[in-house]
């Protein structure tokens, strides 16, 4: 029963969500919203108030409002024994490092190569487990 942070389009190539809870790390800036304004935008399908609710949801939020709600999320998972991790391009690590520090630190699980006819210029991807800082300490102590 995993929580997983996936970078953006990954959520299209991850299946059922009967095990996981999945959000989309874009989805944690401001700028997410922007594709909820209007009629029908990006593709996306939703029904009229379902879409004014988000864009609303975001034009209320900042992203220092939204982060802290990506803190709690993490906080409440890991505190229910729920298993974080960040599915990401390996590019991105350290930009996530720093947006987690100092609370938590991303561990590498698994890394692969995606084939360089998939992207055009191959890209290392990689599962990162959310381990909390503070828990970490006292495991070594």
């Amino acid at each position: 029963d995993a929580v997983i942070f996936a970078a953006d389009q990954m959520q299209y190539h991850l299946g059922t969500r009967r095990h996981f809870v999945l959000y989309t790390l874009a989805s944690f800036h401001q700028r997410y919203g922007n594709q909820f304004r209007g009629p029908l935008t990006q593709g996306i399908l939703m029904q009229p108030e379902r879409r004014q609710r988000a864009y609303e949801f975001y034009q209320s939020n900042n992203d220092a409002q939204l982060k802290v709600r990506q803190e709690e999320l993490i906080r409440q998972s890991l505190a229910a024994n729920r298993q974080v991790v960040c599915l990401i391009p390996q590019s991105q690590l350290p930009q996530l490092r720093q947006r987690f520090a100092p609370k938590w630190q991303l561990n590498v699980m698994k890394e692969w190569d995606e084939p360089q006819w998939a992207t055009k210029n191959g890209v290392t991807w990689g599962i990162y487990q959310v381990v909390d800082k503070a828990a970490v300490a006292e495991d070594r102590l």
